[in-house]
């Protein structure tokens, strides 16, 4: 965070220096620059947060489901099961996992659905089970 900070301080820097004249002095950036280039770096860390996340919750979310078959349940009842596991179920995916655990128990197709959370930024670990399945 602190070297993504200092990296956009430095590119600022140098785009006002590119620009200055010989005979200008060079003004640090003012405040409202520099609340922005915070805003900007918290919004990117926050960003790659969720995708972490999501990405943590994509392996439990399909150790679940591993479980759940080798238990012998139903793709349709694994698939609900699965996604209702405490760390998956109040996380980020919560959203799209409803829907794919609706349209999976009116009878669409587990693989489709998971193709479809796949989509999602940090739930890419879900396209090799798709193509497995």
């Amino acid at each position: 965070m602190v070297s993504l900070c200092a990296a956009v301080a430095a590119a600022v820097a140098a785009y006002q220096w590119r620009r200055a004249s010989a005979t200008r002095r060079v003004v640090p950036p003012g405040p409202a620059v520099l609340a922005l280039l915070g805003r900007s770096a918290y919004a990117l860390a926050t960003r790659r947060r969720t995708v972490r996340r999501r990405g943590r919750e994509t392996v439990v979310l399909v150790r679940a489901l591993a479980a759940e078959l080798r238990a012998g349940a139903p793709e349709a009842t694994a698939f609900a099961a699965a996604t209702s596991v405490a760390s998956v179920s109040g996380g980020s995916l919560r959203p799209w996992l409803v829907s794919a655990t609706a349209a999976v128990t009116r009878g669409g197709l587990l693989p489709a659905e998971l193709r479809r959370v796949a989509e999602v930024r940090g739930a890419e670990r879900l396209l090799p089970v798709a193509a497995a399945w």
